[in-house]
């Protein structure tokens, strides 16, 4: 397994089976700028201060941008709905070869 995408799932506290809520973790790079979308169904992923932070150190740097999203599944169970994070990051100094082996990848598979 890919050294970098063990970190960033420790970093997004992904550990385990993910099927229970469809947890999904995909990562897309422009140039040095990353684009991570971390979501799963019924409710947004916990996403905190401390994973940011070793995001950060992760990809050496500290513009880091966070917008959260939510799309309603079945009206009566909400299955089948995506709620998350894109967490983008610009400007990576570290890791670089690395990011680029995981580019449009779904990360959590």
């Amino acid at each position: 397994m890919n050294e970098l995408k063990t970190e960033i799932l420790k970093a997004l506290n992904i550990y385990g089976d993910h099927s229970v809520y469809d947890t999904k973790c995909k990562i897309n790079v422009t140039n040095n700028d990353v684009l991570i979308t971390y979501g799963q169904m019924y409710e947004s992923p916990v996403l905190n201060f401390a994973s940011l932070v070793k995001l950060s150190e992760l990809f050496g740097t500290q513009d880091i941008d966070v917008d959260d999203y939510g799309y309603s599944g079945c009206e009566s169970c909400d299955y089948g709905s995506d709620y998350g994070h894109e967490i983008s990051i610009k400007n990576i100094t570290k890791n670089i070869e690395e990011v680029n082996n995981l580019k449009n990848k779904d990360i959590c598979e």
